[in-house]
């Protein structure tokens, strides 16, 4: 039996290959071949025509390698050759007149790739996948909907993927989706390094094709060590999550305790992206670093050179400058030529970019060996940063500025006109209780439930960071929190070092108070409860 479908298989990857066009246009070129090397007399016997002979089978001599090449090319990359073809390994999934019925079990580990690096086979998925499309989805999204196309009603759907798509923008049609089932489980590594080779921060789903049920069970891995092993850690660890609760906003996997918090604060609050009126901008992206941003050193050498170099030089923090609520001081500083500036006027910052003016300049698009060969070609002249940053202006403000990734609170308040790079973000909302409420336990408690998680902390995109919820009576303590942030800024700016664990204390009390937690619950934020 295993002969007999061994044969089939080799005669339908025959009969796939013979059907290809390029072995069809090979064939007839060797025909009209044959043809001239035994009928000369089609031409007649004249030695004109002879000639005409000769030079007729160079040229399909000549068309017929290059047929031979494109073929065997073709042949070397075809998508059947060794591939697995399911309908005959598996024929339980075809009923008796090969019509299909599916799967009763889909498990597996899809690729981890953005659709981005597919080129041009990206203008498929939507018309393929409509029910999980998303422009800026990785491509396990999509393998997730093809799995529950081969998979029968009722059938168990298994995956271990990424967990980015609780929460992220291109995960809404597959939350959608995943909410229209039966979800048994979800189990959620956090930002444990399951993969040796992958930072990939996975879970693993286990979903039936069924109507959904009102719970379902939740893990929370905090580690890859079990004592009795991973069956007996998970049975140990499991809690009810209520389906309802799942917003197609994003998705947390809390236990009860952390659910009902959840459930208590959201009512009387606004997303912080509300609050702040959108304000909220990324650093700039200058295009080549090295170039535009300089040192103490180069800053007092370019104006001393020419005093209006003083006009374009600005102050910018780094990522690594950043330490809660101490006093911002920049190492760094920004040749800020943005667009339509005049860079006649400023000689001497115009003599400094020359010696980049190779790297500076503008090119078309050519991705060699996975890096751009230059910057890309845009509306803007070699010695403009790269960026448009039509929101400069934003940067003078009184603000909050913030690292994208953090381990730990990290929030700054700055009335000193910095600018930043783009590992950091600024919201333009002179709002101190705010700030003592990002630097807060809850706040970072918050962050902890709406962000992403990466190794021992948070990637703070705006997108989600800006759905935390906040007290609309935040107004209400204001002047409280105020004082106590003014209290804490005067401290750090005599002293860096100096202990000011009594008002944060105080602060996190008041940002209790707003959100009308109980001791219970301060111990649950806290992580002592």
């Amino acid at each position: 039996m295993q002969a007999f479908i061994g044969e089939i298989k080799r005669q339908f990857r025959e009969t796939v290959s013979n059907r290809d066009p390029r072995r069809k246009k090979l064939a007839t070129l060797r025909g009209q071949r044959s043809v001239l090397d035994n009928n000369l007399d089609i031409f007649g016997n004249t030695l004109r025509d002879a000639v005409l002979v000769e030079a007729e089978k160079v040229k399909l001599d000549t068309a017929i390698a290059q047929a031979e090449t494109e073929l065997a090319d073709a042949e070397s990359n075809v998508l059947y050759r060794g591939s697995f073809e399911w309908r005959f390994e598996f024929p339980e999934v075809l009923d008796e007149k090969g019509n299909y019925v599916g799967f009763d079990v889909v498990i597996g580990n899809p690729p981890y790739i953005r659709q981005e690096d597919l080129g041009e086979s990206k203008s498929l998925l939507k018309k393929t996948f409509p029910q999980t499309y998303a422009g800026t989805a990785d491509l396990y999204v999509f393998f997730v909907e093809q799995g529950f196309k081969v998979m029968r009603p009722e059938g168990n759907f298994i995956f271990i993927m990424p967990n980015k798509w609780m929460r992220a923008g291109y995960g809404l049609g597959l939350r959608k989706f995943f909410k229209e089932n039966r979800i048994i489980q979800i189990t959620d590594f956090g930002d444990l390094q399951v993969f040796d080779d992958a930072t990939t921060y996975p879970c693993i789903i286990h979903v039936q094709k069924f109507s959904p049920l009102p719970l379902f069970n939740a893990v929370n891995l905090d580690t890859l060590k079990y004592s009795k092993g991973l069956g007996e850690h998970i049975n140990d660890t499991v809690f009810k999550i209520p389906s309802e609760s799942l917003s197609n906003d994003g998705w947390a996997i809390v236990d009860s305790k952390r659910q009902g918090i959840k459930t208590k604060i959201s009512a009387n609050v606004i997303p912080l992206s509300q609050y702040v009126e959108g304000k909220a901008f990324y650093g700039i992206k200058p295009g080549l670093t090295e170039a535009f941003m300089i040192n103490e050193e180069t800053r007092e050498r370019l104006i001393a050179e020419d005093e209006k170099s003083a006009e374009i030089i600005k102050p910018v923090l780094m990522g690594r400058d950043v330490k809660p609520y101490a006093l911002p001081i920049p190492s760094r500083f920004l040749i800020f030529t943005r667009r339509g500036i005049d860079i006649e006027q400023y000689p001497a910052i115009k003599a400094h970019l020359q010696q980049y003016r190779q790297q500076l300049e503008p090119q078309p698009k050519d991705f060699i060996g996975g890096k751009w060969t230059g910057r890309k070609a845009g509306s803007y002249k070699w010695f403009e940063i790269q960026d448009s940053v039509d929101y400069h202006e934003e940067f003078l403000k009184p603000k909050i500025m913030y690292q994208k990734f953090q381990v730990k609170p990290a929030f700054i308040y700055d009335e000193q006109g910095l600018y930043c790079n783009d590992s950091m973000w600024i919201i333009t909302k002179a709002d101190k209780a705010l700030f003592a409420l990002l630097n807060s336990k809850m706040g970072w408690y918050l962050i902890s439930n709406y962000c992403t998680a990466i190794q021992n902390g948070y990637q703070l995109i705006f997108q989600y960071f800006g759905q935390i919820p906040i007290p609309i009576r935040i107004a209400e303590s204001n002047i409280l929190l105020t004082e106590k942030v003014d209290q804490i800024l005067t401290a750090k700016a005599a002293d860096p070092k100096a202990d000011t664990s009594a008002p944060e204390a105080e602060i996190d009390r008041l940002v209790y108070a707003l959100y009308g937690l109980t001791e219970e619950e301060i111990a649950v934020v806290e992580g002592r409860a």
